[in-house]
């Protein structure tokens, strides 16, 4: 990817998160359904990734693949500095983290497309139930948006993964840290900082990024695979995912 195709893939995913973004705030009960499976979501994550939270090894990682990468958090205040810092960073960054943020929007502006799609099959309510998330994601189906979802999650992992290996990449961090902040991307910076602090820890990371490249798939090919007919009702995707 040149740093021309970075910076335009960010302005489109930026573009893409304000659509949706607008559709989340003008559509009656959209946020409310939205946040049931959000919630949902989290469970499922904190369900399948325990055993690796609970690791010393990978503890840090895992977080920043819950929240930063994968989980329910709005990022509304990032992607707002991503708008306005992208013309800096194109000229500041080096050409592997500016190919990770791009990547980093693409993968925030297709999970909340999907997550859209989820939720304009609910409806407001109780927590949401397994059953209940089953029907709503086969019936959005879409496997190659799926598939996609999880590459982009595994090609950030591997370019942070290559970054902790180059020291000046921790130099560009800490000498960016105060103007950034000064400047009004704040956000950004910290974001940055959490995935390279992240990955500089683990003592193993092509172990952690195969372990959640399996699981993630596991978890999309027990949905696609399996009638909601045919599961035990105490059979949950997130008990599924996190036996493997």
């Amino acid at each position: 990817m040149s740093r021309e195709l970075a910076l335009a893939s960010i302005s489109l995913s930026i573009r893409r998160l304000s659509e949706l973004q607008k559709e989340v705030a003008e559509t009656q009960g959209r946020r409310e359904a939205l946040e049931r499976l959000q919630e949902f979501q989290a469970r499922r994550l904190a369900a399948s990734y325990r055993d690796l939270s609970a690791d010393r090894r990978y503890q840090a990682a895992v977080e920043f693949f819950l929240t930063d990468l994968y989980g329910p958090v709005a990022f509304e205040a990032r992607d707002r500095e991503f708008q306005r810092a992208s013309r800096l960073l194109g000229r500041m960054l080096p050409l592997g983290p500016l190919e990770a943020l791009a990547r980093a929007l693409a993968l925030q502006a297709l999970t909340l497309d999907l997550d859209l799609r989820i939720a304009r099959q609910l409806a407001s309510g109780p927590p949401l139930s397994s059953a209940e998330y089953r029907r709503a994601y086969r019936a959005c189906g879409d496997r190659p948006a799926r598939e996609h979802q999880i590459e982009l999650v595994i090609a950030i992992a591997r370019a942070l993964e290559h970054f902790v290996q180059q020291p000046s990449i921790e130099v560009l961090l800490r000498m960016a840290h105060l103007p950034a902040t000064l400047a009004g991307f704040g956000t950004l910076q910290s974001f940055l900082e959490r995935g390279f602090s992240a990955f500089r820890r683990l003592e193993d990371s092509d172990a952690f990024i195969r372990r959640v490249e399996q699981r993630e798939r596991a978890f999309m090919n027990e949905l696609f695979a399996q009638p909601v007919a045919t599961q035990r009702p105490d059979a949950t995707p997130a008990a599924a995912a996190g036996a493997q």
